[in-house]
């Protein structure tokens, strides 16, 4: 399986719900052209990278849809407001984390994604 897996309006909500159901699920919602999204994806590729070779967090699933091209279902639940707009979806959690913090940079994200998913903040190795 690739690192970043691509979903599409009608396989989002099964694709997003399997991969919480086993371990967990990461969503980077982005249009094309979007310079802020483009300069994004070279470290969310990264942080999946470093997810799937870590045994403690190989089960999180990183999916990202371009949401230009595709309806964004449940949008109560994806309040998008900027791209490129993340969530989390960690199997303890009923409702979908919006990462809302300042850096877009791949420490800053890997922090808030060990935390929000119950890893700790000891970092990747």
């Amino acid at each position: 399986m690739t690192e970043v897996q691509r979903v599409v309006g009608m396989t989002f909500e099964e694709t997003v719900m399997h991969r919480k159901h086993e371990g967990g699920a990461v969503v980077m919602l982005h249009i094309p052209r979007c310079g802020l999204c483009e300069a994004f994806f070279p470290s969310f590729r990264a942080l999946a990278k470093s997810f799937a070779r870590n045994p403690r967090t190989a089960t999180v699933g990183f999916l990202e849809m371009d949401v230009s091209a595709n309806d964004v279902p449940l949008p109560e639940l994806f309040p998008v407001q900027k791209f490129p707009s993340l969530f989390a979806f960690p199997p303890h959690e009923e409702a979908p984390l919006r990462f809302s913090g300042v850096q877009w940079e791949e420490q800053e994200l890997s922090q808030w994604l060990m935390e929000v998913f119950g890893f700790g903040d000891s970092g990747l190795e």
